[in-house]
């Protein structure tokens, strides 16, 4: 019975993932992405198609120590959770050791919208960039945090950011605006961080060809609009020319990237979250 849920669950999360092969789905995932980073693509794929509308979910004990409940009616949002088991095995040498076994196992878990009580408190994220203008306050803090040499130069019409992967340096252009800035450096940082994460290679980018190339700037164009729309700031207009790549592939493309948008996009905003903490 369990293993027919799982199938179920597993068959719902391919069907949603063909389902995001078109330019408004891809949209709607890489915004629930900003809204649940700590959850794996998967998860969030299965919240999406579930509960399109979901902004922040918990179990039902969770709302309860929150001084929240579930409304009448409602219905569980459906999700994988890890349960990690021991178990003893025999080794090569013959002897009896312990070993742990991730599995995982269906979770219910409900949106806030599907809650009645008290008020939440604003989310920290939301604070720390203080009152200045999104872009200038991201762009300012994706500066000090850069973990290369950066700088602004005149590049080619057409050219906002360039990331020199054999030398590990970054170059944006002088003439865009400072939101546009920003989001070419969240790219740019990005494509550092799946190189040296080893979500995005050199020998990927250097000898893998255009599908290769074409999935280093998905991850980072991806990653750069989870990040940026996590801190308020909507750069779908300009990010879903390079994310609509995806419809180009198959669905299990689609997850693997997906959960390499998510990993880059983490790497991120903790890098500017831990910055903000430090001068606050």
């Amino acid at each position: 019975m369990k293993n027919d849920k799982v199938r179920e669950l597993y068959g719902r999360l391919k069907d949603g993932v063909k389902a995001v092969l078109s330019g408004e789905k891809i949209k709607q995932v890489l915004t629930m992405q900003a809204k649940f980073r700590k959850y794996s693509f998967g998860n969030v794929m299965l919240i999406l198609q579930q509960c399109p509308h979901a902004t922040l979910v918990a179990g039902y004990h969770r709302w309860q120590e929150l001084g929240r409940w579930v409304k009448k009616g409602e219905k569980a949002i459906k999700i994988f959770a890890p349960c990690p088991v021991t178990k003893t095995v025999v080794n090569s040498d013959g002897d009896e050791e312990d070993k742990q076994i991730l599995l995982f196992k269906v979770v219910n878990v409900v949106d806030v919208s599907q809650t009645d009580g008290k008020e939440l408190p604003l989310p920290e994220a939301g604070k720390a960039l203080g009152s200045s203008t999104v872009g200038e306050v991201l762009w300012s803090r994706l500066v000090d945090v850069c973990p290369v040499p950066w700088r602004l130069a005149r590049l080619s019409p057409g050219v906002h950011g360039c990331y020199h992967l054999r030398d590990q340096r970054i170059e944006i252009s002088e003439a865009l605006t400072v939101d546009h800035r920003a989001k070419t450096m969240a790219h740019e940082i990005a494509h550092h961080l799946a190189a040296v994460s080893g979500l995005d290679t050199a020998v990927d980018r250097l000898f893998g060809g255009q599908d290769a190339y074409a999935r280093g700037e998905v991850i980072a164009e991806g990653a750069a609009f989870v990040f940026c729309a996590y801190f308020g700031m909507d750069t779908s207009g300009y990010s879903f020319d390079y994310v609509a790549n995806w419809s180009r592939h198959e669905p299990e493309a689609v997850l693997k990237w997906g959960e390499a948008v998510q990993k880059v996009a983490v790497k991120l905003i903790e890098l500017v979250e831990k910055d903000a903490k430090k001068v606050a």
